[in-house]
């Protein structure tokens, strides 16, 4: 969930719930990642995923496959 101040991340099978504060995350490091290729042709285009740097040398990676709101959270990270 995307706060005012930063991110709250819930652990879906334990529900522990930790909020990650925008100002410490340090650098965003976008990266594309390649689709998968069949016999028949592409399966898939592939997608972009994220890892936050955060202060505490800790990294977070942050992909459409793992958050439902991807695009939300990258934009509020960016105006911040």
């Amino acid at each position: 969930m995307v706060t005012e101040d930063g991110i709250t991340k819930t652990t879906f099978v334990s529900r522990e719930a930790e909020f990650i504060p925008f100002s410490s995350v340090i650098s965003i490091h976008s990266h594309r990642v390649p689709g998968m290729q069949g016999k028949a042709g592409q399966i898939s285009r592939g997608y972009f995923e994220s890892v936050l740097v955060l202060e505490d040398d800790k990294k977070l990676l942050i992909s459409p496959d793992i958050f439902e709101n991807y695009h939300e959270i990258i934009e509020a990270i960016r105006n911040r």
